[in-house]
């Protein structure tokens, strides 16, 4: 019995192995399978550890698809599984990286998606206090790239410039190509917001071929969207049209849809920076970025995506119009407020007041 039992814990290492190849590949429906065999087997059983393993996959699963209720629920779920065994040795010698670390960041992400800008910023913080206790450089790294994509979430640029620099930093001492090239995509988008230049635009090109050589392939659509609206600040237009026809195509490719309202938000301003400005295509850009957003719960997303149609029907003197998409989704939020994108839907409010 007792080998058995043995057996019966040594699988979750390697079925967290196959699900972790099937993710790196964007292979989301081999993902979420593994996932569900995880949850099954833990289910109703004593070992946290496979509960905790079986709600961070089925977590991020969710999240991928852009289901984001289930997937904090998962979160939640794995944050309290892992902080009741905090006491207990570190899992790092049985996993690549530390769990709590996983659960804590993605906890991050759902909450900013969902519309929980701060908490987000509390549960990025949570990670960090894993990594000062765990010393563990993998999971250091992993930090490092999660707090960069929750800044850029929320338009802190500087703090994402700060973060991929030592992502990159890190990675090259580690020689993890995939780290370097993340990092890069990541730096490249904050130099060119900041500094306004085409250094910063050919690092992101750079940083995505180089990522998309190790074979990687989940969250290809963020990051072809995240070109897109730099594409957008430099004025290149039609090319940024043509990626974000990449990243609608690996979306349907890959059922990963937890940024696809940016994807159409983004469409949207591109259009409406075309000279001749298409508002009626750009109109149905923001207004399907919006139906995805809301179906999916995303309230930051919907909230991107109102302003970004409030402003063109502003000018167009449908103020009125502007106004009651604008304030009813903006008034849903409760924190957040000193983010850029709350505070520039505050200025677009009082400006159609």
């Amino acid at each position: 019995m007792a080998q058995i039992v043995a057996a019966d814990v040594d699988i979750y290492p390697v079925l967290w192995g196959v699900w972790t190849s099937a993710i790196y590949r964007a292979n989301h429906a081999v993902a979420r399978d593994v996932a569900k065999e995880i949850i099954a087997r833990a289910q109703g059983g004593p070992d946290q550890e496979a509960c905790l393993v079986g709600h961070i996959t089925g977590g991020f699963t969710d999240l991928m698809a852009g289901e984001l209720a289930p997937a904090r629920g998962h979160y939640v779920e794995a944050v309290d599984l892992y902080e009741t065994r905090s006491a207990e040795a570190s899992l790092v010698d049985r996993y690549p990286i530390d769990l709590g670390a996983v659960a804590y960041a993605y906890s991050a992400w759902c909450c900013w998606l969902l519309g929980q800008p701060d908490k987000a910023v509390q549960f990025i913080r949570q990670v960090q206090a894993v990594v000062d206790r765990s010393h563990h450089r993998f999971t250091t790294l992993r930090a490092l790239y999660w707090t960069a994509v929750l800044h850029q979430f929320r338009g802190e640029w500087a703090i994402v410039r700060a973060q991929s620099d030592r992502l990159i930093a890190l990675a090259e001492d580690l020689s993890y190509a995939m780290g370097m090239a993340v990092g890069r995509i990541l730096r490249g988008a904050a130099l060119t917001i900041i500094e306004s230049d085409e250094v910063g635009m050919r690092e992101m090109r750079t940083g995505l071929a180089a990522y998309l050589a190790t074979g990687a392939r989940v969250e290809q659509p963020y990051y072809l969207t995240l070109l897109a609206e730099v594409m957008r600040t430099r004025g290149l237009v039609e090319e940024g049209l043509a990626i974000l026809d990449e990243a609608r195509d690996r979306v349907q490719e890959t059922g990963e849809r937890y940024f696809e309202a940016e994807i159409h938000r983004t469409r949207g301003a591109l259009l409406l920076a075309r000279r001749d400005a298409h508002i009626m295509e750009a109109t149905a850009s923001y207004q399907r970025a919006i139906e995805i957003a809301r179906m999916q719960g995303a309230r930051s997303l919907e909230l991107r995506a109102s302003a970004g149609l409030a402003r063109p029907w502003r000018d167009q003197g449908k103020c009125a119009e502007a106004r009651d998409l604008l304030a009813p989704i903006y008034g849903w939020f409760t924190e957040g407020f000193d983010t850029p994108v709350l505070k520039e839907a505050k200025t677009l409010l009082d400006e159609l007041a």
